[in-house]
């Protein structure tokens, strides 16, 4: 029995792959999401427990519970990364979109594809060197002692993820220019 999702009429394996990754990213980015949330309620109300119980309890606060979030958060944000770029969902500025033709426009995108694939490559090779870093001097955080290297190399594999899904982008935007150019070569003749 097969578990991966169904392919749809004419849709090649490259975006069955694509969709099938995107869903267990997504479903593991809601989890963390949902586990975050949890243990932020539990923290909460375990702090106010003497509140609550007009002082015959004391606060007692998830152990850690900062430390937790914080490395949640952070695996949630790059677990995203790769979905938000893959759904073109990061802020632009279109303040030239209305005065630029469509020729214009698929090369402006072009170049910020290209632009965004070179920050994300450095930002990958940063992200594999302090991985490889926190892993050999053993870095942890300051309460529950849990090392910092699984959360860095999560981080410099997601960012590499995400060259991949920016080099499925600009092919997609090399192919619209060729695809415009070779209609206006059309509509010219």
């Amino acid at each position: 029995m097969s578990t991966s999702l169904p392919k749809e009429n004419g849709e090649s394996t490259l975006r069955v792959v694509e969709r099938n990754l995107g869903y267990a990213l997504g479903v593991l980015a809601g989890l963390l999401l949902f586990s975050m949330m949890l243990l932020t309620f539990v923290d909460v109300f375990g702090r106010g427990l003497d509140k609550m119980s007009f002082g015959l309890m004391r606060s007692r606060p998830v152990p850690g519970g900062f430390e937790v979030t914080e490395i949640m958060l952070a695996a949630l944000i790059f677990l995203g990364l790769p979905l938000v770029t893959a759904d073109d969902g990061h802020v632009t500025i279109d303040l030239l979109d209305n005065i630029w033709s469509e020729t214009q426009r698929a090369l402006q995108r072009i170049a910020v594809d290209l632009v965004t694939l070179v920050l994300i490559a450095v930002a990958a090779w940063k992200l594999w060197q302090y991985a490889a870093q926190t892993y050999r001097y053993g870095d942890t955080t300051a309460i529950l002692e849990l090392p910092y290297a699984p959360l860095v190399y999560l981080m410099a594999v997601m960012t590499t993820l995400t060259i991949a899904v920016m080099l499925l982008r600009l092919a997609r935007s090399i192919g619209a220019f060729g695809r415009l150019r070779a209609a206006s070569r059309t509509r010219q003749s």
